[in-house]
């Protein structure tokens, strides 16, 4: 995992298939923040030269030497524990 030019990219989250969008979050070293982008992302494969020309270029080249790690779910936050436990709060009778 390399940290090129001062960015490292923490997780990702995948939207909804049918917006075909993955929400990246990561981390500036540079200005010492966190930042969160959506990437187009069709088919599970993130389209760079997609909405991402005013991402700083350095980001875009770790975003592409890290692109078959994000495809292929490598930086993927799993969230089956929250998806059940929206489950559970909806089957409750109680709960307005």
């Amino acid at each position: 995992m390399p940290d090129t030019n001062g960015f490292r990219i923490m997780f990702t989250l995948r939207l909804p298939i049918e917006l075909s969008y993955l929400l990246l979050v990561g981390c500036d070293y540079n200005n010492g923040c966190l930042f969160a982008i959506n990437l187009y992302s069709p088919n599970d494969s993130i389209q760079l030269e997609h909405n991402t020309s005013h991402y700083p270029k350095e980001l875009i080249v770790l975003l592409s030497e890290e692109k078959e790690l994000i495809d292929n779910g490598f930086y993927d936050l799993r969230t089956w524990q929250l998806t059940m436990f929206q489950q559970k709060i909806k089957e409750r009778r109680d709960f307005q």
